[in-house]
């Protein structure tokens, strides 16, 4: 078995909103709060989308279930002797509030990972190619949006 990367994608998780607010009329007021995610690593073998190169029958769909627990197995095996089993962010930020002013936060979570293919040789001389995709790192983008003021 032999694993080939292509590239990193990025793929959108959740956006979280919230508001922040200054109450007072008598200067800007700088409000922070604490960000926090959490996801397991998991490696994500397609077999369905696989190409066999070399001729013959293909895979049965008993092979399949094999074929795709030792492809994790043994990314898993890879990725392990650099990573951790999660990925987890804990950050702060800080937002700067006019007076009697309000603004919301906006958090767009992303998982960037890497896909590749993983080459299997069979028996029969055949080359079977696999795509997987693999969490490397967790990130999140800030957006802050000044609120209109609530009229009188």
């Amino acid at each position: 078995m032999s694993v080939s990367r292509e590239k990193e994608v990025t793929i959108p998780l959740k956006t979280e909103r919230m508001k922040l607010v200054n109450p007072s009329s008598s200067g800007t007021v700088t409000r922070g709060r604490e960000v926090t995610r959490r996801v397991t690593r998991t490696v994500d073998v397609d077999v369905g989308k696989s190409r066999i190169r070399g001729g013959g029958i293909g895979i049965t769909l008993a092979g399949v279930g094999a074929i795709k627990t030792q492809i994790t197995q043994q990314l898993e095996h890879h990725y392990s002797e650099s990573s951790q089993r999660e990925l987890s962010v804990r950050e702060y930020f800080t937002v700067e509030v006019k007076p009697q002013g309000a603004v919301e936060a906006i958090i767009d979570w992303k998982l960037i990972c890497e896909r590749g293919i993983v080459h299997l040789e069979a028996l029969s001389g055949e080359t079977v190619d696999v795509p997987y995709q693999y969490p490397i790192k967790l990130d999140w983008d800030l957006e802050v949006v000044n609120l209109p003021k609530a009229s009188s």
